[in-house]
């Protein structure tokens, strides 16, 4: 089951502040193990809820460590971390100021995952931590260490010693007889992973106290160690059982590490006391044991008196830029390189190791050389084959010639060349960095356009590509694709499917070829443009909708519109915007064909309409400082400088038609008064009492159906948002339909389940539900509701309007004519019928109210909504008023079945004044509505025979 980490947040809120200061306050000078994270649980006192487990809860306090915060600033749960303890890293790197480190490590482990989960738990990987700048070895050398502690290692172990381990690992643990483990098998261990303990084990090995028995097996005698040296391990060993969970108890007390057993406290301060280790570069050596083979000479012995560095790996040789140094620097770098990554370790490479990698070792330099390497050796050679390296870079560069990637190998580079040499071309460059200045690579024009032509040539889906790319890679260059050389589904995508680079330059091309020809009436043809604010993923974008044809042929007009830009932007203000709109159409159509944006549709708000404004203003500014004449013509049509069309949005009209309403008739909620008696809280309150534990609240309702014998349903609630489209109006029709769930005595199932939290609950459900349980009851709050879910009828009728095609154009939201026919076919005739008759708009809120026996409280609910029609009618008038009442957007009124004459016959008196008063008038203009003499007017410079 998913854990929602806003909810696990939530019920932690009060207690991470505890949670963060006893985390961050743990000792980290007296623990040189890695801390099993359960520990951590224990220590912290973390415990499972029933919606998530211990592990969900620490991930919590690590991430509001980690950001430095935490909470919801709507929901008013925010947490700010104390500023000593905030933005830690949790990296184990120097710079970790803090010095508490985690590392996610090893198979998958079960954890719990919620008292409500039945699937098991969740399975993820352990995190374990350090405490302290650095531990006395590396995590997976400690889990080595314990594995073969306790007899778990499956390969090289006899059943005798792994029985043995098994029985007795306990027993010394807590320091009692443990049957020759102490004697024998601590040596061993100590021994095995003497190299990867140099700063516990600081004196070499005795050798002569290490023997080989006839049958093989190597045995160890204690005699090998500095006493001190294997007591200060033995302490170790126990603190790392410990602190694995193998056994014991891992906890800090009084500033120090403590591990607790039955009968002992051992304490990291007062007990063992261990060198923290500086680097860590050594591989962990083979696993060798008693039933193995290999002899003590196959176990080299770190030469900790040997300081020097043989001279083919001194910088003075391998910095010297000669063709014959090269092939060495070639073979030391790849050498180095399988070291790094634990392919081969230098302190027990063998021949076979070099054979197997085809690596020749320089003259001079001899196998028992890199046996003899200290960990400051290597660490000094790598930073001289490093400098050998750039300096070769820098050489062939300067020279301009190929030379290696930074990421790449010189054997892999010497390889290219010697195929370049053969005839065969080098890897093409498939990436490069984007135009947006913030360095992101992605796909070059020229590999989208090829991988396009692929997958659409031959059907191949997005899935395959990635893999079906490394397979061919292969193929070629007969070598694994690395990493910077293949693109994920996502870039892919970005590339090819999305109208991008390529498709944007093919669709201007066929744009271009539409907008510069005439309309069939011969006049200069235009587009527009929507633009708005969007935030994903945390970022804001703005969003740019360009207007254009469908139609393959640039004679027919099928409008329909594309996405001409989604960039991110920190700036909201209209200059900028308007700016930033010019700049992309200049960039997809330029400036010739910029000449023909004409406005378009943006939201109401006073600051996108400006927007639109703006952006036209400074393309007719940028066409009138153009040196072409040809260009300049294009912000004048006909000799008249052209100006801007601009439209809102009459959907949101709309809305706030619905708000006003609601306002008006029923009042305004108080902000942060959620117990006021008001139906929008009703629709709020019963929302915040299921989210409190919504699986709970499905049970609990089902639960009282059943006892009712009604039909199981859903209980469907949402938050209350009067300013979101049709959501109070929809929401309202749900609650109305669940209040009308009553058993045979006429009990409300929705009331009785707000009843179960009033009785069974405390704090605020309990507080919720005996609210509900009364609001539910009252008239007022059915009739208010019954209002909001009415308002829905008109509201899902403007919405069918402007999300269907209409009968001019097959696409949604180009329905422009049609318009004023809405408005007074729909609009305006809803309202006028509303206003004037309430009873047929809103039937069941007028039998609710005429149901109440309180006749005062009759008359208050009917003026109440008349006041709230009226109001409603007039801001309808008034919002429409601001994009249909106004030129050009007026003149659409002409194609109107009725209002159409009227208006033409008021142009035509004010235009042909004279000649409608003039009773000798030769011309007849104009004529009544039922006059049969309409269309028969002729224009003075077209003949009867060319009509």
């Amino acid at each position: 089951m998913p854990v929602d980490s806003r909810k696990v947040f939530g019920e932690l809120r009060p207690k991470l502040p505890g949670y963060i200061s006893t985390l961050m306050t743990l000792p980290t000078s007296s623990c040189d193990a890695w801390v099993h994270e359960r520990h951590i649980h224990k220590i912290l006192g973390l415990t499972s809820s029933k919606t998530h487990g211990q592990y969900h809860a620490l991930s919590c306090v690590l991430t509001t460590i980690k950001n430095g915060k935490g909470g919801n600033k709507r929901e008013k749960t925010n947490l700010a971390v104390d500023p000593k303890y905030a933005c830690c890293t949790f990296s184990p790197s120097s710079s970790n100021t803090h010095q508490i480190a985690f590392s996610e490590h090893g198979s998958l482990e079960t954890f719990d995952s919620g008292e409500l989960d039945l699937s098991g738990g969740v399975l993820q990987k352990p995190r374990w931590f350090r405490f302290g700048q650095s531990t006395c070895c590396e995590l997976s050398t400690q889990l080595a260490i314990v594995a073969e502690a306790v007899g778990d290692v499956s390969v090289d172990m006899d059943d005798t010693t792994r029985n043995r381990r098994q029985g007795q690992f306990k027993n010394f643990f807590y320091g009692r007889d443990d049957d020759g483990y102490s004697r024998s098998d601590i040596p061993f261990i100590a021994y095995k992973f003497y190299h990867q303990l140099h700063n516990v084990f600081k004196t070499d090995i005795n050798v002569k106290y290490i023997a080989t028995k006839k049958d093989g097996t190597v045995d160890i005698s204690r005699r090998a160690f500095v006493g001190m040296e294997l007591n200060n391990f033995e302490g170790l060993l126990r603190q790392m059982l410990a602190a694995t969970t193998i056994h014991g108890n891992f906890r800090a007390s009084n500033g120090t590490w403590v591990w607790s057993l039955t009968d002992r406290l051992f304490s990291a301060s007062t007990g063992t006391t261990i060198t923290p280790r500086v680097s860590s570069t050594q591989a962990v050596t083979p696993a060798t044991t008693r039933s193995g083979q290999t002899s003590s000479s196959d176990f080299p012995l770190r030469r900790t008196n040997s300081t020097e560095i043989p001279d083919p790996l001194r910088y003075s040789l391998l910095g010297d830029l000669k063709l014959s140094r090269v092939e060495i620097l070639s073979q030391l770098d790849y050498l180095f390189h399988l070291h790094g990554h634990s392919q081969v370790s230098i302190d027990t490479i063998h021949q076979d190791d070099l054979d197997r990698h085809q690596i020749t070792l320089p003259p001079g330099l001899t196998i028992e050389d890199l046996h003899g390497l200290s960990s400051r050796n290597i660490s000094n050679v790598l930073s001289n084959i490093r400098q050998a390296r750039n300096k070769l870079i820098n050489h062939l560069s300067t020279h301009n010639l190929a030379s290696p990637r930074k990421d790449q190998l010189l054997r892999e580079w010497q390889q290219d060349c010697q195929l370049y040499n053969s005839g065969m071309n080098v890897e093409g460059s498939n990436f490069a960095t984007n135009n947006s200045g913030n360095g992101v690579l992605g796909l070059t024009l020229d590999a989208g356009y090829i991988l396009r032509h692929i997958m659409y040539s031959f059907g191949i889906p997005l899935l395959q590509m990635p893999s079906l790319w490394a397979a061919f890679y292969y193929l070629i260059m007969r070598k694994p694709i690395p990493k910077r050389a293949i693109a994920s589904q996502t870039s892919i995508w970005n590339h090819v499917f999305r109208v991008h680079l390529i498709d944007s330059e093919l669709a201007a091309r066929v744009f271009i070829e539409f907008i510069t020809v005439p309309s069939q009436s011969g006049f200069r043809r235009s587009f527009g443009i929507s633009s708005d604010g969007s935030k994903h993923g945390g970022v804001n974008r703005n969003v740019v909708l360009m207007t254009t044809n469908k139609s393959s042929d640039p004679a027919v007009v099928d409008p329909s519109f594309t996405s001409l830009t989604c960039s991110v932007t920190n700036n909201k203000s209209s200059d900028f915007n308007a700016k930033k709109n010019v700049d992309t159409l200049e960039k997809a159509l330029g400036l010739v064909h910029l000449g023909y944006f004409g406005g378009g549709t943006n939201d109401n708000a006073p600051d996108a309409q400006l927007e639109l404004r703006k952006t036209f203003d400074l393309i007719i500014e940028r066409l009138e400082s153009s040196p072409d004449p040809d260009i300049q013509k294009l912000a004048y049509h006909n000799g008249v400088k052209r100006r801007v069309i601009t439209m809102g949005d009459p959907y949101h009209i709309a809305n706030l038609t619905m708000m006003h309403f609601s306002i008006s008739a029923w009042g305004d909620t108080n902000k942060d008064d959620h117990r006021q008696v008001h139906h929008r809280q009703v629709l709020q309150t019963i929302h915040t009492l299921r989210m409190l534990d919504p699986a709970e609240a499905q049970e609990n309702f089902e639960r009282v159906l059943n006892d009712m014998n009604i039909p199981i349903q859903r209980l469907k609630t949402k938050n209350e948002r009067i300013q979101r489209w049709l959501v109070n109006q929809r929401n309202s029709t749900d609650l109305l339909n669940m209040m009308e769930l009553r058993d045979d005595d006429g009990v409300s199932a929705l009331v009785t389940w707000a009843l179960h939290y009033a009785n069974t609950k405390t704090g605020l459900a309990r507080t919720l539900g005996r609210e509900l349980a009364v609001w539910l009851q009252m008239p007022i709050i059915k009739i208010c509701l019954l209002s909001e879910s009415e308002n829905g009828n008109y509201f899902e009728g403007v919405y069918a309007f402007h999300c269907r095609c209409g009968p001019m154009h097959s696409r949604s939201g180009f329905r422009m004519l049609e318009l004023f026919n809405f408005f007074y076919g729909f609009e305006m005739s809803y309202w006028n019928n509303a206003v004037d008759n309430i009873a047929s708009a809103y039937p069941k809120t007028m039998a609710a109210i005429e149901e109440l026996e309180d006749e005062e409280l009759k008359r208050f609910c009917k003026q109440q909504m008349e006041r709230g029609l009226r109001v409603a009618r007039s801001k309808q008038i008034e919002f429409s008023g601001k994009y249909l009442l106004h030129a050009p957007l007026f003149y659409i009124i002409l194609v109107h079945q009725t209002q159409g004459p009227p208006f033409l016959r008021a142009i035509l008196s004010i235009l042909y004044e004279q000649m409608c008063s003039d009773e000798h008038t030769v011309i007849e203009l104009i004529h009544e509505l039922d006059s049969p003499n309409w269309s028969d007017f002729q224009p003075a410079n077209r003949s009867p025979d060319e009509l």
